[in-house]
């Protein structure tokens, strides 16, 4: 198969070889100011090759003085090399005309992701000018004046050559692809036998929703795992990854050999029906009610796949602050084989409450990939946003009680809503992940509390379930017990009001007794004070500060006003035709969206769940719901293949059913096209330039550090004071440092609000040193005696500049830094500075 990939692609890039010569990637085209090139000066620029096949680059020129000389560009492999590995002349008498201009080489044939630099040089008389912009333009690399980088960026274009660019792309299709399917292995084999084994309705549900429900309950059992080997005292290091998947392998094959013994009388072997059994209704095989469907459902989901890999396939790092202790945690569970308590090397922490459902499925694929912990984190958040689509299906169809709701939800959730494609731009994947579960065990949870029978195996899939969704996502867990309130308010008529209320308890038991060593260790850190105090809090107390942290604010920033136009209509659609399971689900995220806003009605718990958590999660209700309805109104037009009644034999047997084949064919076009025309906005989702901390200068500035300087330089990082003057995070580069190069910094990651430090106060002691630079500045001799007796050795500035998410002003001014004597510049490389710090005589 791979083979007959690799001819069919060495056709395609024939074919472009022949039909395009290269294309363009417009890098950085502003231009607000121009630099002189003349005599022996010269200008250059640091940069990132995005393809393979570098042939180009195109540099905005304008002639000032064209003599009878020639204009060079150098190509070298870094800034620091001797020698160039590409040159190109234009003549000067050619630039004619202010534009951008193209100097030629033969392609690279492996240049993605690469570090170049170039520079441009006269070897006559005459003069030239280039482009230029501010340095927060682009995020790669600088312009360079004579060598030394400068706080600007060269107008630039780059050149692919389009075939050795498609192959590029296509090997990087593999890796995506083998990444998608270790992904799925470790998910779906654990949650697939622990739902064959335990819950009673899987043979009757279709393979996507099967698959929706294998995802989220087989990522509930991975932080479980973490928890009680650490609990029994056991690390099992890289067969935390193995042992589910392995141990699930055993149970699906024991499982099918028991169901094939049991059917061998009826005719079935454990592949299916045996050679010599034949069925009479063989039409039943290929349904057309339920082909097109899933066809649609493949396509889409494909098209999500390309969104959530192609935007970050050049990326360094996840980025904002939510990524580096999500990253941290991760290094951590590698480095321990399982749960820590200590931070070090990386914080002065000495306790772990964090939820680590996230860290430890990402833990689990660096242990499978051998890939770089960084980029892990990076690829299986995207990987859990593609996952926490798929979730969504079985909930769709449960409620819908149609195969197209399912299909619907997963197209407005995946394509059409901006969430939680927009996730990827904080590093929310823990709250993601949670999402993944939180499905799957509504569905579980949903089906037992209807059902009159007590089975022990499906209570303790429920408490499985609801254990691993508390140990991935606090706030997401707030949600469920809103759900038993809903569920409890609708059918405690029906159902008996003692025997829902039996039955919620036995699901609270089980999960408490799953999650006792938990519960223990969360007392070790500051989060039962925190939340005692948020609980404590009057409505009328509550400060300023945190109210505007949990205002709403514009509701078409997370989804756009037409979805919510349609939400409305979908609620009213289930209303009307009482839909029950439609209005127990509304009813419950009626309920969320009280809980995040306890002032409405004068009660305490203002902080406890936020309004940013519910409404970046709202794409779960309003997929689902829209999914439900339109799949509900489509069905009461009668226009599509009723499920499970349209198959081969009635397909063109009357005018009828060749209509609805008809209208099922057009719908699916349709959404197909819908798909495609939101793919390229989903893909624009993605923001480095707002939201990247660690940047290419910033890792090769890192590899510097660790090549020259000591193990004991401590680093004074750009950070600033956030949530309400609280907590001090970082806003660039710097604070990744500890990772990147196991020095100690200023900046901890964002959970020392809620972890025990090492030292007493370490939460003040760490606010202060930003506080007293904030009033002081940098080169106040308070400052600067705090820092030596803090034992800071050196400070750093990283690509961005303290820019990141800064509403203010740096805390270090790289101006201040280079005029006063206390500082020594040691590294200038592109926007990166390291300076010194000099030690005054005596």
């Amino acid at each position: 198969m791979k083979k007959l990939l690799e001819i069919f692609s060495f056709f395609i890039i024939a074919i472009l070889l022949v039909s395009c010569t290269s294309f363009t990637r417009n890098e950085q085209t502003a231009r607000t100011e121009f630099i002189r090139i003349e005599n022996s000066q010269q200008v250059g620029q640091t940069f990132l090759s995005r393809f393979d096949g570098l042939q180009g680059i195109s540099v905005f020129l304008k002639p000032i003085q064209a003599d009878s000389g020639e204009i060079t560009l150098n190509l070298f492999s870094e800034q620091i090399s001797s020698e160039p590995i590409h040159k190109s002349s234009l003549l000067l008498t050619d630039i004619s005309t202010p534009g951008f201009y193209t100097f030629t080489f033969p392609p690279l044939r492996q240049s993605t992701n690469q570090d170049y630099f170039f520079n441009l040089s006269i070897n006559e008389p005459g003069v030239i000018e280039t482009g230029s912009a501010p340095g927060n333009s682009y995020l790669s690399g600088a312009q360079y004046i004579d060598g030394l980088a400068q706080n600007s960026q060269s107008a630039f274009r780059l050149d692919y050559a389009p075939g050795l660019a498609l192959w590029g792309l296509i090997q990087s299709g593999f890796n995506w692809f083998g990444f998608l399917i270790v992904g799925l292995l470790l998910l779906s084999i654990p949650g697939t036998a622990a739902l064959m084994w335990l819950y009673p309705l899987w043979s009757s549900m279709d393979w996507i929703s099967k698959l929706g429900l294998t995802l989220g309950i087989g990522l509930a059992f991975y932080p479980v795992l973490f928890l009680w080997t650490d609990a029994v005292g056991i690390q099992l290091g890289r067969l935390n990854a193995l042992l589910l998947p392995l141990l699930g392998t055993i149970l699906i094959v024991i499982k099918k050999v028991l169901d094939a013994k049991e059917s061998n009388s009826k005719g079935f072997s454990f592949f299916g029906k045996r050679d010599d059994q034949t069925d009479n209704n063989q039409s039943s095989q290929f349904n057309w009610a339920n082909l097109i469907p899933d066809l649609v459902f493949l396509v889409i989901i494909a098209f999500i796949v390309f969104t959530r890999f192609w935007p970050v396939r050049n990326l360094d790092a996840p980025m904002w602050g939510d990524s580096y202790q999500h990253t941290m945690i991760t290094q951590l569970l590698v480095d321990n084989g399982g749960l820590f308590t200590n931070w070090e090397p990386y914080a002065q922490l000495g306790s772990f409450t964090y939820h680590f459902g996230f860290h430890s499925i990402a833990a689990s694929m660096h242990w499978l990939t051998n890939l770089d912990i960084i980029q892990t984190n990076l690829w299986t958040g995207q990987l859990l946003n593609i996952f926490a689509i798929i979730a969504l299906y079985p909930l769709a169809v449960a409620i819908g009680k149609n195969r197209w709701a399912g299909v619907i939800a997963v197209l407005i959730a995946g394509l059409i809503s901006p969430m939680p494609m927009l996730y990827a731009n904080w590093g929310r994947y823990t709250q993601l992940a949670g999402q993944i579960i939180l499905p799957a065990i509504i569905v579980v949870l949903w089906s037992n509390l209807n059902s009159k029978q007590v089975n022990l195996r499906w209570q303790s899939l429920v408490w499985f379930g609801l254990a691993g969704l508390a140990l991935t996502h606090y706030r997401v867990t707030i949600f469920m017990p809103l759900f038993y309130v809903s569920y409890f308010l609708f059918q405690f008529r029906k159902s008996g009001a003692f025997q829902l209320i039996k039955r919620i308890v036995i699901h609270l038991v089980g999960v408490v007794i799953l999650l006792i060593p938990w519960i223990m260790r969360i007392f070790e850190g500051s989060l039962p004070d925190i939340f005692g105090a948020q609980i404590s809090t009057a409505a009328s107390q509550v400060s300023q500060a945190s109210q505007q942290l949990n205002s709403i604010g514009n509701i078409t920033s997370y989804l756009p006003f037409y979805v919510w136009v349609l939400l409305l209509f979908s609620i009213i659609w289930g209303v009307w035709k009482r839909n029950r399971e439609s209005n127990i689900f509304i009813v419950w995220w009626l309920f969320i969206l009280l809980a995040a806003n306890p002032q409405w009605l004068r009660l305490p718990g203002t902080g406890i769940l936020t309004n940013f958590a519910v409404f970046i999660a709202a794409y779960i209700p309003t997929s689902v719901m829209i999914g439900s309805g339109l799949a509900g109104v489509l069905n009461e037009l009668k226009l599509f293949l009723p499920e499970m009644e349209a198959d081969k034999s009635e397909f063109g047997s009357d005018v009828r059913s060749r209509n609805k084949v008809y209208w099922t064919i057009f719908f699916s076009i349709i959404m197909i096209l819908i798909s495609i025309w939101f793919v390229r906005p989903r893909t624009r989702d993605i923001r480095p330039m707002e939201h990247a901390l660690l940047t290419r200068p910033d890792v090769n500035a890192g590899m510097w550090i660790n090549q020259n300087l000591s193990q004991n330089a401590k680093f004074l990082v750009n950070s600033f004071f956030a949530y309400g003057g609280t907590l001090v995070v970082g806003s660039d580069g710097g604070w990744w440092l500890p990772l990147i190069t196991t020095r100690q910094s200023s900046q901890p990651p964002l959970t020392y609000g809620s972890e025990t430090g090492l030292d007493p106060g370490y939460v003040e002691f760490t606010n202060s040193l930003v506080a007293l630079i904030e009033e002081k500045g940098i080169d106040h001799p308070d400052v600067l005696a705090e820092l030596e007796k803090r034992g800071f050795t050196h400070i750093y500035l990283g690509q961005q500049q303290g820019q990141v998410n800064a509403n203010s002003p740096p805390l270090l001014d790289l101006n201040k830094l280079m005029e006063s004597p206390n500082f020594e510049l040691i590294y200038n490389q592109d926007r990166v500075r390291i300076f010194n710090i000099v030690r005054g005589e005596g």
